[in-house]
């Protein structure tokens, strides 16, 4: 049931019903990056990081390039006062 479930999903409702900023991190070698532009056109203003030699599982395959990403936008988030839960 949960694979059925899964496999009819898609976030692109859930990220326009968005109102706090989002960012998309992808490794370069993400079979999923084949969704990427359709996400971006899905919500305007979403900001990409695509991580060189990294595969779907970046913060496994390159955690420091993970970590800036993440370090990047929460610095953003309280430039603009925005809560972050971490």
């Amino acid at each position: 049931e949960m694979l059925t479930a899964v496999a009819g999903y898609s976030p692109l409702g859930d990220l326009r019903r968005l109102t706090l900023p989002v960012w998309l991190v992808n490794g370069a070698r993400d079979p999923l990056r084949l969704d990427e532009r359709r996400y971006l056109r899905a919500r305007p203003g979403m900001r990409l990081t695509v991580v060189p030699g990294a595969g779907h599982d970046v913060n496994s395959h390159a955690p420091a390039a993970f970590n800036r990403a993440l370090f990047e936008a929460i610095a953003e988030l309280r430039h603009h006062e925005v809560p972050v839960l971490v």
